[in-house]
């Protein structure tokens, strides 16, 4: 019998953001009696990002034609419109389609608004709260979006005490360009002691591994991370 609720994951692993949600993805199955399924692999989600996902900004696809397995249940995690890691499986019909979405940022409404369609998304758990309205507003046939906020596990984390904290500042994720130019002065002055990403790469990062990166989140006085508030 084939399984009727499924997981789509990415086994490759390209930084520590994707350990929140391999994480996520691994509390899932762990926690029912779910399959997981993989995702296409790189090189198919390369030519998408080329080839079909600029497309998305301004049409729309039919891909809900075929049916394969049409009574399964399928779910995903993707961050922002990381709908490479879906197209694969998605293209193709299914009895629900549901997505939990990270970082839905603004001026790519329509293009989420134009996945959802091709796709004929069914549900859509966002992170965070303002977008819910927007989408729900379109109306779209047979498709709900509701808020579920993120969540940690505060045990993975650290803490230490104010005294040993030895960064001033870490700015990760997408960079706020008008602060960083501010504080970039007293770093190169050694005033203070700064961790960036790159301007032209804001996944670059010092921290190859998710433990040095928590543990320099413990010894940082200041975070900056330019996100949506939940």
């Amino acid at each position: 019998m084939k399984e009727k609720f499924q997981l789509v994951v990415v086994k490759n692993n390209y930084g520590f953001h994707t350990d929140v949600y391999v994480d996520f993805e691994n509390q899932i199955l762990q926690h029912t009696h779910w399959k997981s399924v993989k995702a296409a692999n790189k090189y198919l989600q390369r030519l998408y990002n080329i080839y079909i996902l600029p497309k998305l900004k301004y049409r729309q696809f039919n891909f809900d034609r075929f049916s394969f397995n049409s009574e399964r249940s399928l779910m995903a995690m993707i961050s922002g419109i990381e709908y490479s890691k879906i197209f694969l499986q998605y293209s193709f019909k299914a009895k629900i389609k549901a997505i939990y979405m990270f970082d839905p940022w603004p001026d790519s409404n329509k293009l989420n608004e134009n996945a959802i369609r091709s796709y004929k998304i069914n549900i859509a758990f966002i992170s965070a709260k303002q977008p819910i309205e927007h989408f729900n507003s379109l109306e779209i046939n047979d498709f709900k979006a509701y808020w579920i906020p993120e969540g940690i596990d505060s045990k993975k984390y650290k803490f230490y005490n104010y005294d040993i904290k030895n960064i001033d500042i870490i700015q990760y994720g997408r960079q706020w360009n008008w602060l960083h130019s501010k504080i970039v002065p007293l770093f190169e002055e050694k005033r203070i002691k700064y961790e960036f990403s790159t301007e032209n790469n804001y996944t670059d990062s010092k921290f190859k591994s998710r433990t040095s990166f928590i543990d320099a989140l413990a010894k940082s006085l200041k975070i900056i991370n330019r996100e949506w508030p939940n």
